[in-house]
């Protein structure tokens, strides 16, 4: 497993701002299924996948000021939650360590950062099972045992599980 700071950083750096922790785990997850290494593991969760090494780093990267934790109101029924700010300072730490190249999962990383948590969590938890060997009509299966709250965007999560990573 590689070191996951200087990713992380330059994630933060790319994207500037995550509304979310689930969406947070759920960006990292799908560019790491997408080729992009992180240095992480994932386990399925009651969200999906999730990794404790990445909550741990964001609780790292929050105590040491290389991202702000903002609590944030989302959704019509004002849900609590938190959205992480990139320190500005994370580009002249990247510059001194000469990891200050724009990194290839860039326009990625912003694409799925406009994407709402739902979408970004179903298509995280199709690309989870099918790296495990799900295929199929029993994909849609486990999906709507696993996601019963999900299964009305299940079609949308597979398109952009597929837009990511073909189904082979």
């Amino acid at each position: 497993m590689n070191d996951s700071f200087i990713p992380l950083l330059q994630f933060f750096v790319t994207v500037g701002e995550v509304v979310g922790r689930k969406k947070c785990q759920k960006l990292i997850h799908i560019l790491q299924e997408c080729g992009h290494d992180f240095g992480f593991d994932f386990k399925l969760a009651l969200y999906g996948a999730y990794s404790s090494g990445l909550q741990a780093r964001l609780e790292d990267f929050v105590d040491n000021r290389y991202i702000q934790e903002v609590p944030e109101v989302t959704g019509p029924a004002g849900y609590p939650t938190s959205k992480f700010v990139a320190n500005r300072r994370n580009e002249v730490i990247l510059k001194i360590l000469g990891q200050d190249k724009e990194p290839s999962w860039k326009g990625l990383a912003v694409a799925l950062n406009q994407r709402r948590t739902r979408v970004l969590e179903a298509a995280s938890t199709i690309l989870y099972l099918r790296r495990g060997g799900t295929r199929g009509e029993n994909l849609e299966q486990k999906f709507a045992v696993l996601k019963p709250h999900l299964t009305d965007i299940f079609d949308e999560g597979k398109q952009l599980a597929d837009e990511l990573r073909p189904a082979s």
